[in-house]
């Protein structure tokens, strides 16, 4: 179990002996040079000890995240982490003043996130467009156009963009002061994920948890594996486990280009050592992510300062 408190650092076996008595001695350990923006890496190591940045945060990293611990900023990743170093001296001591600080509850819609988009939709009858591609946009007069292949689909007083880097500098192009530059730094490695379903007598483990993150040094392309019935249990049916995986990232950045049916075998493998799962679903859905989750590397807040 991945340790999620001052007591549960303490007693697991995790870490060696002599790796948590490092990371016990966090309160004495020294803060960042002034002005000098930390990547996740450095100040868990700094705080904890290079062994505890190795084996729980770099997997944490990884595995919810798809990034690279060594490259990511702190500042940028967990702002409320930074700030409680700052607040208390101490993050031990801040985790026992704010049960949440490494954690917050993960939520969804009964029957999924696409029922929060209906929800939104509902009061504007029939202004509402679905399907509907979008590769420009323009402000006018106070006013945003929309447009698609030259031809105006849209107009609007105001604007929410919520898509993927790429889309968004192309979609936004007009705006950004260097282009598709201006958002390459965000650019993530890409991911695949694979959630497969298995009949819950056919799985010996009873994956009750939040779900795996695999080590970093971990052989395969999978990153972890979220146990979507025990996190979100509406959302299958009883008898049954639901489990999503996330492959690729720098483990594999070549990850889009293998078949759906690799992708399936390769997730099926590593749940067969680590669960017990047969190597062959009941039912498997693959989606492709190219650009993955977005990079949040140091300097970012500068960076989003000017796309602003």
């Amino acid at each position: 179990p991945l340790p999620q408190s001052v007591r549960g650092l303490a007693n697991s076996k995790v870490l060696s002996v002599r790796e948590r008595l490092r990371a016990a001695a966090e309160k004495w350990a020294d803060f960042a040079p002034d002005g000098k923006e930390e990547t996740v890496e450095e100040v868990a190591s700094r705080r904890f000890g290079p062994a505890f940045a190795r084996k729980v945060i770099a997997p944490l990293v990884r595995g919810l995240f798809a990034d690279d611990p060594r490259t990511v900023s702190m500042s940028a990743l967990f702002p409320d982490v930074v700030a409680a170093e700052l607040q208390y001296g101490s993050l031990t001591k801040a985790m026992r003043s704010q049960a949440g600080l490494f954690g917050q509850s993960v939520r969804s819609c009964p029957r999924g996130v696409g029922q929060l988009a209906a929800a939104l939709a509902a009061p504007l009858s029939d202004h509402t467009l679905y399907d509907c591609p979008v590769d420009g946009a323009v402000r006018e007069q106070g006013w945003w156009f929309l447009f698609r292949d030259g031809e105006q689909v849209a107009v609007g007083r105001q604007l929410a963009v919520c898509l993927p880097v790429q889309q968004m500098a192309y979609v936004l192009r007009e705006y950004l002061p260097r282009g598709q530059e201006s958002v390459a730094r965000f650019q993530g490695a890409d991911l695949a994920t694979v959630a497969v379903l298995h009949r819950a007598d056919a799985v010996p483990d009873p994956c009750a948890g939040f779900g795996i993150l695999a080590p970093a040094d971990h052989p395969s392309p999978v990153l972890g594996v979220q146990f979507s019935h025990a996190i979100f249990p509406q959302h299958v049916p009883d008898g049954w486990v639901l489990l999503r995986g996330m492959l690729g990232g720098d483990a594999d950045p070549m990850i889009l280009q293998r078949s759906d049916a690799e992708l399936v075998d390769m997730l099926g493998q590593d749940l067969e050592t680590w669960v017990g799962a047969p190597r062959q679903p009941e039912r498997s859905w693959v989606y492709r992510i190219p650009g993955g989750v977005p990079h949040f590397g140091l300097g970012h807040h500068a960076e989003v300062a000017v796309l602003l």
